[in-house]
């Protein structure tokens, strides 16, 4: 069910035949950013920061026998942001239509038939776009990320070959602006990659070797799903190895792994099944949640918790540091995040093509206030995926995805509300919203879901026509 492991094989020569087969079971990606909008239908909440006063005094001066001292007092006013939401529109303050498409993207020059994937995406403290993935290069695929200005103009892009197949699957920014993709590089088997890109789409050469930082072992292959860093720097990088058990590693900021961590910076679980890592996040208290897939018999969705610090399990978080929703029948957790309140939100897939969402408190039991009273909604009757989960303003809850029928496949982006509930004010009743940039039979994909500074929505993934090539592809909605 992983994106990465089927890129990986694809990319070193198994021809696929079919495009469904690379993008099945696939989740992060993609990305969106702000611009200013004003519009009678939006609906807003208000963020107040309070006014901070500062006092302070200037060095005394004596002249003459007469001592005067300076004081400066400084005040700074009310911040008040507003944050909009969202009804379902396309914004076509990006780039005039809500939509912005990449081709050709580790080319020299566009070519018929690059295929351009985008898995993740996310939106700096500056309000920039980042979008990465995977693009046909002159011989294998290539790892690449973009940046595009909060009006779907390109700022720049980077591609990274290391001679084999490369791929992000996700990437994210640190306060300064440098941009961190986590994917796999090409060796002998996949290696997990993390890879730092100045301001200017530069590789940064202090970071890792020369600007990678990677993770190799010899027993086989080793892929990144996400990442997420610390106040302090620091990276955390979750996916999985070919030997089927999750992986969890840390960096410092530098790219050196961190000797206290698990062993030498990696955490390995092994559940006895089929464990992986599709996504993290850090909670309030600096907690480290991966949420993922465990198979012990039946496949179930997980969160993991881990102290930061070593990386042993959280024992006092669900049972032995895990909470997991089990049905008896077989789900796969796709995305992992808080919600405003702090509480832990899943996302998976079942084998029945409906998606899945639960919440968990934060001493890792279902929430009884979510969902039927179980803390769990089942969504859809066939022909639904979810890929990735947002929390948005005044408690919403975005899932990005695709919608069927089968062999006509829309990038969707659903709405719920706090408690579980399909948001029948988004998008004029129907709660859910496609995209219509491919007609007639097609594959379009939303992979990753994030929210800009403003609240607007963002929807990273590609699409593509049965006869056309992918194109990696952001839409934004207000």
């Amino acid at each position: 069910m992983k994106k990465n492991k089927l890129g990986y094989w694809m990319l070193i020569g198994v021809s696929l035949i079919g495009f469904g087969i690379i993008l099945s079971g696939c989740n992060p990606a993609d990305i969106a950013g702000p611009s200013p909008t004003t519009t009678a239908a939006l609906a807003a909440t208000t963020t107040t920061v309070p006014a901070a006063t500062t006092t302070t005094a200037a060095a005394t001066t004596t002249t003459d026998l007469v001592t005067t001292t300076t004081t400066t007092t400084t005040t700074t006013s009310t911040t008040t942001t507003t944050l909009m939401v969202p009804t379902g529109m396309a914004d076509s303050d990006f780039s005039g239509s809500g939509w912005v498409t990449a081709d050709s993207i580790a080319k020299v020059s566009p070519e018929v038939g690059a295929r351009d994937w985008a898995w993740a995406l996310a939106v700096d403290s500056n309000g920039k776009i980042l979008l990465a993935g995977q693009s046909d290069g002159p011989k294998n695929s290539d790892a690449f990320v973009c940046r595009y200005s909060s009006d779907g103009t390109l700022d720049w892009k980077a591609v990274y070959d290391s001679g084999g197949g490369d791929q992000n699957a996700a990437v994210t920014s640190d306060s300064a602006g440098n941009v961190f993709t986590a994917g796999y590089i090409a060796g002998p088997a996949a290696d997990i990659a993390v890879i730092k890109y100045t301001t200017s789409g530069i590789l940064d050469p202090s970071f890792g070797h020369n600007g990678v930082a990677s993770f190799e072992d010899s027993s086989g292959g080793e892929y990144a799903s996400g990442i997420a860093l610390d106040n302090s720097g620091n990276i955390y990088i979750a996916g999985e190895d070919d030997k089927s058990d999750m992986r969890l590693l840390k960096f410092n900021s530098s790219g050196q792994s961190v000797a206290g961590f698990g062993a030498s910076g990696v955490v390995k679980y092994d559940g006895g099944g089929y464990d992986s890592g599709s996504s993290i996040v850090i909670d309030g208290s600096g907690k480290i949640l991966v949420g993922g897939t465990s198979n012990n018999g039946t496949t179930d969705m997980i969160v993991w918790r881990y102290d930061p610090a070593n990386g042993v399990l959280d024992s006092t978080f669900g049972t032995g540091g895990k909470a997991i929703y089990h049905s008896g029948a077989n789900e796969y957790g796709q995305s992992v995040t808080l919600d405003e309140a702090g509480k832990i939100l899943l996302l998976g897939d079942t084998l029945t093509n409906n998606f899945v969402l639960c919440r968990f408190t934060d001493s890792g039991t279902l929430d009884a206030t979510f969902g039927g009273g179980d803390g769990v909604v089942i969504y859809g009757s066939g022909e639904v995926f979810g890929s990735s989960i947002a929390s948005a303003s005044s408690g919403k809850i975005l899932v990005a995805g695709y919608k069927g029928p089968s062999m006509h496949w829309k990038a969707t982006l659903w709405r719920f509300n706090s408690d579980g509930t399909l948001d029948t004010t988004f998008n004029s009743g129907q709660g859910y919203i496609s995209s219509t940039l491919t007609a007639g039979d097609q594959d379009e994909r939303g992979q990753a879901v994030v929210t800009d500074s403003l609240g607007r929505y963002l929807m990273g993934g590609y699409t593509k026509g049965l006869t056309t090539s992918a194109d990696a592809a952001i839409w934004r909605f207000k």
